[in-house]
């Protein structure tokens, strides 16, 4: 008896179409559905997590105050207890004698017009500053000064310019006894760069005209009149020492 070839092949299985597609579109949204609810689920975890580790904070809103309210410290996460006594005081960060009296670090400044014109606001800001420095300053703020000025000729952006301001300094270093004093000295070493640059002399008993920064003026010097004059019964220069 021959057996046709059709009755011999096997009979497989036929799927429905429309449950294959359906099933590969879920297996797509899978990965987007754990994201999703890893994401939302993650700020909810945070709130609590953080909550449950401050329980001294307070809402703002404060619905429910205490009769004995807590001091503001209280309110602080533990860990920024020793902030402020970990923060350097200012003194700890005056540099050391190497580094203020330390040679040059910039280049030379090639550009002429550049230079000139660094030159004329550092001037400008170099004069407002001493103008306004304290009539009695501390010895804190009379080492600040100082400190400025040395590192000052260190970092301007003109090596060459620095250098020469450097040698000045050795023979004249800052002068920071009071407003007048300061101010004049260092009229007194742009007198000298003017001299090595060939420009005329600048007149030093007009700093506060030329100079004026418009700034309001202290309480306890409000009584006072401006003297113009202030710089004019004070040496020039005052030898190094």
């Amino acid at each position: 008896m021959n057996v046709s070839t059709k009755e011999k092949l096997p009979q497989y299985y036929h799927p429905n179409p429309t449950a294959i597609k359906t099933r590969t579109i879920s297996n797509r949204l899978l990965p987007t559905i754990i994201l999703f609810s890893v994401l939302l689920s993650l700020p909810i975890f945070l709130f609590f997590h953080y909550t449950w580790n401050q329980p001294h904070s307070i809402h703002p809103t404060n619905p429910f105050p205490s009769t004995n309210p807590l001091p503001s410290n209280s309110f602080r996460h533990p860990h920024d207890a020793h902030i402020d006594d970990a923060l350097p005081k200012l003194g700890d960060l005056i540099p050391s004698k190497d580094t203020l009296k330390g040679g040059t670090i910039m280049p030379k400044m090639a550009n002429a017009t550049a230079k000139a014109e660094l030159g004329r606001a550092t001037w400008k800001f170099m004069h407002t500053m001493t103008a306004r420095f304290p009539e009695n300053p501390t010895p804190d703020e009379r080492e600040a000064l100082k400190a400025f000025i040395y590192l000052f000729s260190r970092l301007y952006p003109c090596g060459d310019c620095a250098r020469h301001f450097q040698e000045l300094l050795k023979q004249y270093p800052p002068q920071t006894s009071s407003r007048n004093v300061a101010s004049l000295h260092l009229c007194s070493l742009h007198n000298l760069v003017n001299e090595r640059l060939g420009k005329p002399e600048y007149n030093c008993t007009s700093l506060l005209e030329n100079y004026d920064c418009g700034c309001g003026h202290d309480e306890k010097e409000a009584g006072e009149k401006p003297n113009e004059s202030f710089l004019s019964n004070v040496p020039l220069m005052t030898p190094a020492f």
